[in-house]
C-alpha cells in the first residue's frame, strides 16, 4: 500500500488536521502582509499613532515582524500541502511564535494600552495546541515521518 493510501485511512481527525494548519499559514500571510506592505506597517488598524519621533524605527520593527510572519506562513502552507509528515513541527513552530508574542504582550513588554492582536495569537495558540492532542490520539506518531517499506 502507497504513503499516500495509508494516509487516507486513518480517522478522519488526522486527515483533516493539515487544513488546520493551512487555516493558520493563511492568517500569518495576512498579519504578515499587512505588517510588511503597508505604509505604517500596520500601526493603524492596531490604533498606534505614529505622530512621534521613533514611529520610522516602528514601522521598521513592524516590517521585521511582518517579514518573519511571511517566513512561517510560507513554512506552514509547505507543511499542510506537500510535507504532512512535519505537521507536529509545523504545529510546534506556531505554539512557539504565538506563545512568545503573548508572553512579550502580557508579562515582559506589555504596552500602555491593551496588546494588539490577542486574539489570532491567542486562537491560533489554542487551535495548534489542540491539533497536537488530536495529532497524538488519532496517529500515534504525532506528526514523526513513516517510512514506506514494501513487503
Amino acid at each position: 500500500m502507497s504513503p499516500d493510501r495509508k494516509f487516507w485511512l486513518r480517522p478522519a481527525p488526522a486527515n483533516l488536521i493539515w487544513l488546520v494548519l493551512f487555516v493558520i499559514g493563511l492568517i500569518n500571510l495576512v498579519r504578515g502582509g499587512g505588517h510588511l506592505l503597508l505604509s505604517d506597517g500596520g500601526a493603524g488598524a492596531a490604533g498606534i499613532s505614529l505622530a512621534h519621533s521613533g514611529a520610522a524605527d516602528l514601522v521598521y520593527v513592524f516590517g521585521v515582524s511582518g517579514a518573519f510572519e511571511l517566513l512561517l506562513a510560507l513554512w506552514q502552507g509547505y507543511i499542510a500541502l506537500w510535507q504532512r509528515a512535519l505537521l507536529a513541527a509545523g504545529f510546534w513552530t506556531q505554539i512557539a511564535k504565538s506563545g512568545l508574542v503573548l508572553l512579550l504582550g502580557y508579562a515582559l513588554k506589555p504596552p500602555v494600552g491593551p496588546p494588539p492582536g490577542l486574539i489570532p495569537d491567542a486562537g491560533t495558540l489554542i487551535a495548534a495546541a489542540l491539533c497536537l492532542v488530536l495529532l497524538a490520539l488519532f496517529d500515534g506518531q504525532a506528526g514523526r515521518p513513516q517510512i514506506y517499506r514494501p513487503h
